[in-house]
């Protein structure tokens, strides 16, 4: 086994019999791994402080040839996650972020990925309260551009018109992957986009946009996750998405819902 040493982001960890654990990171050299200690809930070992979801710090295993189980060594706390964990908002938007790299995620070295990943999850961790949720869905769908999967939302998707120029209620077609037109998505099925939905998008998809409160978080995030599930989902269920949008239900009156206009 070779021995291997990368700086990582701690996703998940579960137990694993009486005395382990296994742990995803996402790394920058070997993309998503999956690491077990043994032992490590029998005794305090070193090399395993900070172990908590969303740390970053540089993580040594040893590197199996065959199977996609390896031996966690160290891990070198470089940011605790923990801060993360103080509210139930900002811990869920990590979680988003996370889960979309737990599915999706490979074993492929991606520095891109790393390091949209690892800004993300510090600037959820720094943003005031009130702009938690919509620096997620920036974060969020800048990692998703970022992995290759960018919906079309300049230009309407079946006639090619400039969107942006169209100030007609469009529609988001989820299975093509981007907008219709006020023309083109009359008759179509599909959450309805208008003008300021359009801007507040490409908004989102900028990574050094800036974040700020938005109309209709709610269907924003549930127009994120239908888009994940059709285009970048390729294994699991996006349980944080989904206990996210029930924190939005249970602490906003007055949401849009998904087929209202954004």
């Amino acid at each position: 086994m070779a021995i291997v040493t990368t700086p990582g982001i701690l996703l998940r960890s579960m137990d694993y019999r009486e005395t382990s654990r296994i742990f995803r990171f996402y790394t920058l050299d070997h993309g998503l791994v999956s690491l077990i200690a043994k032992g490590i809930k029998r005794k305090r070992r070193s090399g395993s402080e900070g172990l908590e979801s969303f740390s970053r710090g540089e993580v040594i295993f040893f590197h199996k040839k065959r199977g996609d189980l390896h031996h966690l060594k160290e891990f070198t706390l470089r940011k605790s996650g923990r801060s993360l964990g103080t509210d139930i908002f900002r811990f869920t938007a990590a979680s988003v972020l996370g889960e979309i790299m737990l599915v999706q995620g490979t074993s492929e070295r991606n520095p891109d990925v790393f390091s949209r990943l690892d800004i993300g999850l510090s600037r959820i961790e720094e943003v005031p309260d009130r702009l938690i949720v919509p620096t997620l869905l920036g974060e969020a769908w800048s990692l998703v551009a970022t992995l290759g999967y960018c919906p079309e939302i300049s230009r309407c998707i079946q006639c090619g018109a400039d969107v942006v120029e169209d100030n007609g209620v469009g529609k988001f077609d989820l299975e093509a992957g981007g907008i219709l037109c006020s023309v083109c998505g009359l008759h179509r099925i599909g959450p309805r986009i208008g003008p300021l939905a359009r801007c507040q998008l490409i908004e989102f998809l900028n990574p050094e946009g800036e974040r700020k409160l938005v109309r209709g978080c709610r269907a924003h995030v549930l127009l994120l996750r239908d888009f994940i599930s059709w285009h970048v989902v390729e294994k699991g269920m996006l349980n944080s998405f989904n206990f996210l949008i029930s924190l939005l239900e249970s602490d906003f009156q007055g949401v849009l819902s998904h087929q209202e206009l954004l």
